[in-house]
């Protein structure tokens, strides 16, 4: 369907058991002033009655996405080799459900670059554990070859990710997007996101940065309020902190293999 701002909405179809299956408030909060934002994210403004109606789609698709992953449990059980296999479950990309009153995904916000993960291989992973631990799915491939015993053949290209069978090196995550026109002329963007601070540069067509976000995730995890840009110096990163990071984000724009994990 197209919204007032010519914006068009994709709505999932979900099976016809699930279509009016209940799925209870999910739209995101919106962001009620964005003008710290690049101009790439303030473009498109989606209202809380129609992201609703997004969301309550994808919710309802995804109870056949359910059903399917418990089968597929069912079946390894059957055939006796569940405990002896090991399962992950996730996700392409993450998608905005009214989050700085968007939808769709693309953006270098949480809601749009974090998916889920799930891990289960007894003896392996724990049960029942909420890891903290910042994961990449560049971890994924080392992850499996190890899991399978397998090495990287001679000539292979160096994998940039570390197995998750391993204690993690990682403290920094890296996430990079190129100018899309076919979605709304999404600039290209590179980020850098630790547990506490996510630091976004947003780069011209010549290549240059043009606008640079930094948020404190302690205390504003929605990333609503862009302290390079809220007109209080005051509560800026220091020179020091934002050099290191932007060294960081170069390093990780241009790494390969066991350099990456930083």
């Amino acid at each position: 369907m197209t919204n007032p701002n010519g914006t068009t909405s994709k709505l999932a179809i979900p099976e016809a058991k699930y279509a009016a299956a209940p799925a209870g408030p999910c739209t995101g909060p919106p962001e009620a002033d964005r003008n710290d934002k690049p101009p790439h994210v303030r473009f498109q403004t989606i209202a809380a009655a129609e992201s609703q109606r997004v969301c309550e789609s994808h919710l309802r698709a995804i109870m056949t996405a359910d059903d399917e992953f418990g089968a597929t449990m069912q079946l390894l059980a059957d055939k006796g080799v569940l405990d002896n296999t090991i399962v992950i479950f996730s996700s392409d990309n993450g998608y905005f459900w009214g989050e700085h009153s968007r939808i769709e995904k693309f953006m270098a916000y949480d809601p749009s670059v974090r998916v889920p993960l799930w891990i289960r291989w007894p003896g392996h992973f724990g049960a029942g554990i909420n890891s903290t631990r910042q994961v990449s799915q560049l971890d994924l491939l080392p992850t499996l070859m190890e899991a399978a015993g397998a090495t990287r053949p001679a000539g292979a290209p160096v994998l940039d990710g570390e197995s998750l069978l391993s204690p993690s090196g990682r403290s920094t995550m890296f996430a990079e997007y190129f100018l899309d026109t076919a979605n709304g002329n999404t600039a290209t963007w590179k980020m850098v996101r630790t547990p506490t601070v996510k630091y976004i540069q947003t780069y011209a067509p010549s290549g240059t940065v043009n606008f640079k976000e930094y948020y404190d995730l302690a205390t504003d995890p929605a990333e609503n309020i862009n302290l390079l840009k809220d007109g209080n110096a005051a509560n800026d990163p220091s020179a020091s902190e934002l050099s290191a990071l932007m060294a960081t984000l170069n390093t990780l724009a241009t790494c390969a293999g066991s350099a990456c994990v930083r």
